[in-house]
């Protein structure tokens, strides 16, 4: 009678066991599912936003940068905002001072700043030596116990720089003043965000150019009446729900050619 009932309970123990990971299956799909209806809704808003903008009616609606448009796409509304890469500031290619005050309006201390933005240089040219004022090559990043050592190439991605010696901590939100993809020596100050008004308000003032106002506070262009060319530039476009307010968004990086076979050049999609 006792191994029956131990028997039974056991028994009973393995079929509670099935049904509980059945259940955390069964969720676990379906939180997958959602996630990939998720990025298609939002991938699906991002297409349509690029067709209009590629080939869109003469009379509108046009889309202008910083200005959100909404894309109802499978009864969800999608909140869908435009910017042209310009506007940030290219790991790559910009000058040094524009690295410092884009580091320094982050509350890091000026000098701090720079020994970062020679890193920065560091990571990307194709010597060994480090710089001066604090720079960082293979020796130091060895010293410093760093399982990995600088580039000595472009940077392929922003998140990137969060490999540079002191700036590991650079927060999703402060990597958004910079961009791998405008090859521009200097961002272009009516088309930044605001953190790089900032820098550049910061950057006016210490050299003795103006005050906090050298720059305007970003402002969104409401006037949608007016066509905007994009023809040669580096856009971003983000697409978020506006029902889901902690959803994770899409964004997208790419060129527009000007050629009607392929109209854009795509950077990254995520």
């Amino acid at each position: 009678m006792v191994a029956v009932l131990l028997l039974i309970a056991g028994l009973i123990a393995i079929a509670t066991a099935l049904v509980t990971l059945s259940v955390s299956q069964r969720r676990a799909a379906q939180r997958a599912f959602d996630a990939d209806a998720r990025r298609e809704l939002l991938d699906g808003a991002i297409r349509v936003a690029l067709a209009e903008i590629s080939s869109g009616k003469p009379d509108g609606p046009f889309w202008h940068p910083r200005q959100p448009r909404t894309v109802s796409i499978g009864g969800k509304h999608v909140e869908v905002t435009i910017e042209r890469e310009g506007g940030r500031i290219d790991l790559n290619t910009a000058e040094p001072k524009y690295l410092v005050a884009a580091l320094a309006v982050m509350d890091r201390p000026e000098n701090d700043a720079r020994t970062a933005a020679v890193r920065i240089h560091d990571w990307i040219d194709p010597d060994d030596a480090a710089g001066p004022n604090g720079g960082a090559e293979r020796r130091e990043y060895q010293a410093a116990k760093l399982t990995y050592e600088p580039r000595n190439g472009p940077f392929e991605t922003v998140e990137e720089l969060r490999q540079v010696m002191g700036l590991s901590d650079l927060t999703d939100q402060q990597l958004e003043s910079f961009t791998v993809y405008s090859q521009q020596l200097e961002p272009y100050g009516s088309e930044a965000p605001q953190p790089v008004r900032d820098a550049l308000n910061w950057l006016s003032r210490s050299a003795g150019e103006g005050g906090v106002n050298s720059l305007p506070p970003d402002a969104v262009n409401t006037n949608s009446s007016e066509p905007v060319s994009y023809a040669g530039s580096v856009i971003r476009l983000r697409a978020c729900l506006l029902d889901e307010k902690e959803s994770p968004c899409r964004m997208t990086v790419q060129r527009v050619t000007g050629n009607s076979r392929e109209p854009f050049q795509v950077f990254a999609w995520r």
